[in-house]
Parts: structure tokens; C-alpha cells; sequence
């Protein structure tokens, strides 16, 4: 598994996440997500994406690698908000609240918006494989410098 060209399509993916959550989406809790986590939320997002599909890769090598990847954001989603979001008390955590308050109100909407997230990853990282090493590293410094840019945006 090539991981520059994962780790470039995780970050595009949500540069591009980031701005559907400031012009088109309405849910309260995923504008608060980047408002008020900010670079953390991107972090958290990437790395969620990036340890999920080379997760995927390993559990499930032989099976198409974007229905592993689903298959994988699915379980951990369904196990995060049972057991995760479950059992942390309110008020001790201000991620932990702000994805209870999420997980209330988009419920099974976030398993869609997590696969598209994963899906359309994955995607992008196959197109990133066949591109030079040089402009995929690029394209990552240019993806994480606009992030810098979008999340600060007020709409």
C-alpha cells in the first residue's frame, strides 16, 4: 500500500469534507466539529481514514479494497458509538460530547457520510498510485496548506 498517496487523498478528501460541512451540510454538530476542533478535527478525520483503509488492506487482502474499507468504517462506527460514546460520561471529554450530540443528530447519516469518506478515498489514493512520487507530494503539501485556509473560514 503506497501511504503518500493514501495519506494525499485522506487529506483532499477532507479538504473537500470541510468545505461541504461549511457551505452545504446544515447539521449543527459537524459545522461545531471543524469550528471549534479546528486542525484537530482534520487530524482526527485523516488519520481515522488513513489507519481504516490500511486496516482494511490487512484484515481483508483479497476482497475489493473500498467495500473493505466501508466494511471496516462501519464496524468501528457501530463499536465507537456503543461502547465509546456509551460509556464516557458527559463532560468528560469535549470531542467525546460533541460526537454524542452528532451521533444523536445525523444517527445513521454518519455511517453514509464515513463511507463516502472511505470510499471515495480510496479512489483517489488508486489515481494517486499512478502519478509521480514528486507531484503526489506536492499535491499533499498544497492539500494540507488550503486545509489550513478552509477551516479558518466563517460562513
Amino acid at each position: 500500500m503506497d501511504i503518500l498517496s493514501l495519506g494525499t487523498a485522506a487529506i483532499w478528501i477532507d479538504f473537500f469534507t470541510v468545505v461541504l460541512s461549511k457551505y452545504v451540510f446544515t447539521g449543527a454538530a459537524i459545522k461545531q466539529w471543524y469550528n471549534q476542533f479546528q486542525y484537530v478535527a482534520v487530524l482526527s478525520d485523516v488519520l481515522s481514514v488513513m489507519i481504516g483503509v490500511m486496516l482494511a488492506n490487512l484484515v481483508f487482502p483479497k476482497m475489493n479494497l473500498i467495500v473493505s474499507s466501508i466494511i471496516v468504517q462501519v464496524i468501528h462506527d457501530v463499536f465507537f458509538g456503543a461502547v465509546v460514546l456509551g460509556y464516557i460520561p458527559k463532560g468528560h471529554n469535549q470531542i467525546i460530547d460533541l460526537l454524542k450530540t452528532y451521533q444523536s443528530e445525523s444517527s445513521f447519516g454518519i455511517l453514509l457520510y464515513d463511507a463516502f469518506m472511505m470510499g471515495s478515498t480510496v479512489v483517489l489514493m488508486d489515481y494517486f498510485t499512478t502519478v509521480k512520487k514528486e507531484i503526489v507530494t506536492l499535491l499533499a503539501l498544497i492539500g494540507a496548506y488550503a486545509l489550513t485556509y478552509i477551516i479558518y473560514t466563517n460562513v
